[in-house]
Order: C-alpha cells, then structure tokens, then sequence
C-alpha cells in the first residue's frame, strides 16, 4: 500500500472523494525538493508552486518550532491554517500533551503532495491530526470534546508564512470558528438560577401535568391526521399576513407562539395549539385574556416548566392544556414514562416546529419568523402586547441576509442564536417540507421561501371530529404522583447529603490554602502539590454526582471547566511558575465548591417549597399515609 492509500484510508469520506478526483495537471502542481537545512543534519522534503514559492523554509520553521514549544507546549488542541510540507506537524505530534493537532488547507493539491510523500497515517487513525478541506466539514468539533472544554485556549496559527498571502481565508476561517464556539458555548446555558427556576416550576406544577392529558396521548390520537400547519410567530411581518390566515383557518392546524395567541384571538383567528417554553411570569401574561368561548377547542401546549401564574390563568378558563416536561435532567431523573419529553425547544417556535414534526405534518409553514427588525426598526407587529418596539434598543443590532437573499437586515444575537438552532434542526428533516412564508425579516437557510398566499392554495383540512384527548385513569394518576413525590423526596434527601460532602472538602482544603502564602517557596510548592491532589480527589468524586443535581448545575460547571483549562494549559518555567499555577488552580476550585454548595443549598430549599402542590394532592386522594411515609 502506497504512503497515500495509508494517508487516504483515515480521511473523511468527502476528502478522499475530493482527493481521488484531482486531475493529472492538479496533481503535479507542486515540485517536490529534498533539502538539508543550512549547517544541520536535517532531512526534509519541500514542495514548490509550479508558480513559485515554496511551501516551507527551514530558518522560519525553526522559529515558529522555538515560539510554538514556548507557547503551547501544554495544549491538548492547536490550531492551524495550512499544511505546509507537514515537517511542523511531525515535530509537533511528538508531544503526547498536543491530543489533536487540527489542519485546514484549502489547496486540495497541496494535501495530495503531501499525503503522496509523508505517512501521516498513524497520527490521522488516532485522530491526533484532523485535516479539513472545507469550511463546513468542521462543524462538528464545535460540540465535541476536548475541542468544546478547550474553546477558551483556542487561537490560529499560521503553518508557514506561505500562507500570509492568503489573509481573507484566515480572517473567514478564524471568525467561522469563534462563531461556531460561541454558539456552542451559549448551547450550555450560563444562570444556575435560570435552572433553579426551571426545577422549581416543574416540581410545582407535576401536579397539574399529571391530572392532564400527556404529549404520549396528543401523538397517539392526532398523529398524521394532517398535512398541513401554520406556525405563527410575532416578527413584525404578522401583521400584513393576518387576513389571510383568517380566510383559511378552517382549511389549516395552527400552531400559535404564546405571544402571537392574543394577536390572533383579537383578530378573530382561533389557533388549534398554543406553545408556551419559557419560564417567566412575563410569558405567562399572555394568557391573562378572556376571549369567551372563542378557544374552547384550543390546545394549550406548555412545557412543564413554565411559570404557575399560565397554568392559574388557564385552569380560571377552563382551558385545555398539556404540560410537556423538557428534555432536561430533572425530568429524566423523575422518570415519569407516560409523558413524553420535549426536545429541541430553546424557544417557543423551536417547541411548536419540534411538536409539528412528532405529528408528521408533511407542510409546516412559518409566518412572522422574521428574527430581525423591520425597516422602522420594529422588533414585534403592531398588536403585540408589549408593543412594536419592545426589543427595539435591547440589543446591539448585527447585519444578516434577509428573506430572499438580496441585502441586509438588522439582527440581534439572541435571534441569530434562535435562527441557527431552528437551521440545524432542519437539517435533519427528511419527511416533511419547510416553507418560510414570512416575507420579510432574514434568511433561515434550508427553509424553502414562498409568498404566504401560494401556501395557502394547498391547504385543504378538515378539522372536525378530532379525538378529545383523555387524561389518565385515576389510579394511574395516584401511582404516578406517589412516584414522583418519591423521587423528589429521594432528591431533597441527596441534596442535603451532597452539600456535606462539599463542606468536608473545603473546610480541609481551604485553611491550607490560607496559609501557603506564609510559607517560603520551596515549602510553599511542595504544600500546593499536596493540595492539588485534594483537590483532584474531590474532582473525581465530584465526576460521580447524581443526576438529580446536574441540571442544576451543568453550565456553571461547563463554564468552570472552560476557564480552569486556560490555567491547565499555562506553562511554568520556575518554581515560582509552578507555585503561582498550583495556586492559581486550588483557588479556582475552593470558588467552585463554594457555588456549587449554594446551588445545591437552593435547590433544597426550592424543593421543600415546590413540593407542596404534589403533596395537597396526593392527601386529596386519600394517600395521606403514604406520605407520611416518605416524609420519615
């Protein structure tokens, strides 16, 4: 096997398509040379540009070799614009710190040169070398770790300065990366307290989900009964596309956003689904209405996590409703199988396309998806509750393509953040169509745009007679609510004994800590090291946590870990490096324990408050005793 079938055989599939399909004049665009370096017994091989210029130079490469080792000698990740002859990255690999050594070059006929004359095979089969030919092919180590955890310590480097002639390449390349981390890094959430409320709320209101129907039950009954949707959203363009859905309501299911649901009703459109994710009281206001009759066939699709002020509102109604929990850890740990989880639903339009798609509609439509301001800089239409202009000046504004592709339009981060995920999300469907009917706003790549009116020429439903959705059986609502009474009593009970488990290490780490700095240097660092394997023992009890407390806290961790990795990564040259570092990390761990114990110290006493709810209505039923009993 030649040195380029070694090479080729652990190349993306698209690489070696690419590489395979070169032509003879591609091929042999580069000369190779072998070459001694000046007065050492160096052996390289170097390439030339059929144009001129070569790849490498010896001297450069022994300065960039020197500034590297100085650098980052202690990166598990390093980045890289170019191949250049592959000399810097053999030198590299040498180091078992550097884990993955990552490669973008551009000139498919460099890489075939180089993968022709140098066996990188090895390095390639463990995945310490990735080498990447197109742009989009490195999406996936946004979320892949160590390349996630190590996002704060990236940087890009230049292999040689062949490469300086390609400076618009390196400046899209750079900001491709530090926009795809910064999305990723975002994907982890960053407020405890957001988290603690989302627990909160979703211990307080399982009573309420559970004497209610369940998503299991809404799919089982109204599943593929239909082919067509409409998704409403409250982006400044609604407003000029409300008259014709108002025609064609009897003919379309709608799904309307929370915000969109008092639009809608005060222009005589009734929606068929109501979404509502987040869990604020603000959000909760829209449902502070009272339209008659008007939506008493409407359902309320809620994440179990919402606010209770929602849930009061509807229930004052007597409203239909389903509380949907989200796919989160609290609600996995609870465990209750007869309600499906709610993936994919970062916003409320996420929520309804995610529920549109588990009821194999095969047409969603989306209207008022604008995600941008409008030309008057509006943020919401007209009838929106809190106004046109409620986000006018809440962000700073960023340029995007708009709808159609020609031109700009104003943006802000949080909705280019929505406008991602949702272009992710589609990415997967297969089985049903995506149309953009917002006509106006910006782009949402892999939606298919087409004006609302062409849309609705296809829409021919008939909505009677659909299967009213049923509850459980009572007995089944008991076992249910014994369950999890169960399981959150079981969490109360660990969060009291994970916050003595945190307390033991501080108080045995931190008097320590205090008193390094009387300590003299040699002293001092041979105290730190001590310290540090505490502080690696607590690290691996810690790994081993319940999942009862990681929603809680999974972001901050994922955060700590993030800013721990830049000191992981410093390189001590002196006992005084090596002292400052120990410090450094000892430091950053004490704040941890200190965090995370008032996390946990919050969660035990939001969950002895929450639990009221469940506890009133197992005593209801009858099930006082059984109370009792795991109140013991």
């Amino acid at each position: 096997m030649s040195i380029f079938e070694r090479n080729l055989a652990h190349l993306s599939p698209s690489l070696q398509n690419a590489l395979l399909s070169l032509d003879e004049k591609s091929k042999n665009a580069f000369k190779i040379t072998e070459e001694y370096a000046k007065n050492e017994r160096v052996f390289y091989k170097n390439f030339i540009a059929v144009g001129g210029g070569a790849v490498f130079d010896y001297e450069e490469f022994e300065e960039r070799l020197k500034e590297f080792k100085e650098k980052y000698p202690l990166y598990p990740v390093l980045y890289f614009y170019g191949i250049s002859n592959a000399f810097m990255i053999e030198n590299l690999l040498q180091n078992p710190y550097h884990c993955h050594l990552v490669i973008y070059e551009r000139d498919l006929a460099l890489l075939y040169v180089v993968l022709s004359s140098i066996d990188l095979s090895t390095a390639l089969a463990q995945k310490r070398l990735l080498i990447f030919n197109e742009v989009s092919q490195m999406e996936y180590i946004f979320e892949t770790q160590p390349f996630l955890a190590y996002s704060r310590t990236y940087f890009l480097e230049l292999m040689s300065d062949f490469y300086a002639r390609e400076e618009r390449e390196v400046l899209a390349l750079n900001s491709f990366l530090m926009e795809g981390f910064k999305k990723s890094i975002l994907k982890q959430g960053n407020d405890p307290k957001d988290a603690l409320q989302g627990i909160r709320q979703y211990v307080y209101n399982l009573a309420s989900m559970i004497k209610n129907p369940s998503l299991k039950e809404l799919l089982e009954k109204r599943k593929a009964k239909f082919k067509s949707c409409v998704i409403v959203s409250t982006g400044p363009s609604l407003t000029k596309q409300l008259p014709l859905l108002k025609e064609v309501q009897e003919k379309v299911v709608i799904f309307a956003a929370d915000s969109a649901y008092p639009i809608l009703m005060q222009n005589d459109i009734v929606p068929d689904y109501v979404c509502m994710v987040e869990r604020t009281d603000f959000t909760a206001e829209f449902f502070k209405h009272d339209f008659g009759n008007k939506d008493d066939k409407t359902t309320f699709l809620l994440a179990s996590l919402v606010h209770p002020n929602a849930i009061e509102y509807l229930e004052k109604r007597g409203r239909n409703y389903i509380l949907i929990p989200k796919h989160l850890n609290f609600a996995q740990y609870v465990d209750l199988k007869a309600f499906s989880l709610l993936s994919s639903a970062v916003s409320v339009a996420h929520m309804a396309f995610a529920i549109a798609l588990e009821l194999e509609f095969k047409e969603l439509v989306f209207i008022g998806q604008d995600l941008a301001y409008n030309d008057v800089g509006h943020s919401h239409p007209k009838d929106y509750q809190h106004s046109a202009n409620f986000e006018s000046e809440a962000y700073e504004k960023i340029k995007v393509v708009a709808y159609g592709g020609e031109g700009f339009v104003e943006s802000h981060e949080i909705w280019i953040f929505f406008r991602q995920i949702l272009e992710d999300l589609i990415k997967y469907v297969v089985s049903a169509k995506i149309y953009n009917a917002t006509q106006g706003g910006a782009r949402i790549e892999g939606m298919i745009e087409k004006p609302f009116s062409e849309c609705c020429k296809d829409f021919n439903e008939n909505k009677q007679n659909l299967e009213k959705l049923q509850p459980l059986s009572e007995d089944k609502q008991k076992e249910y609510a014994l369950k999890a009474y169960a399981k959150v009593k079981k969490a109360f009970k660990e969060s009291v004994e994970f916050q003595a488990m945190l307390r033991t290490y501080y108080e045995d780490i931190e008097p320590e800590f205090l008193r390094l700095n009387t300590l003299d240097l040699e002293e001092g660092l041979r105290e730190s090291f001590s310290l540090v394997l505490k502080v690696d023992k607590f690290r691996d009890e810690f790994s081993v946590i319940s999942s009862v407390f990681y929603e809680l806290i999974h972001a901050f961790f994922a955060h700590f870990c993030m800013n721990l990795n830049k000191i992981l990564v410093l390189n001590p040259l002196t006992k005084e490096d090596f002292f400052n570092k120990n410090v450094l990390y000892i430091k950053e761990h004490l704040d941890f324990i200190q965090s995370i114990f008032g996390f946990v110290k919050a969660q035990e006493e939001t969950l002895k408050f929450a639990l009221t709810p469940l506890e009133n209505a197992l005593k209801a039923k009858g099930l006082s005793k059984y109370v009792e009993r795991l109140n013991q």
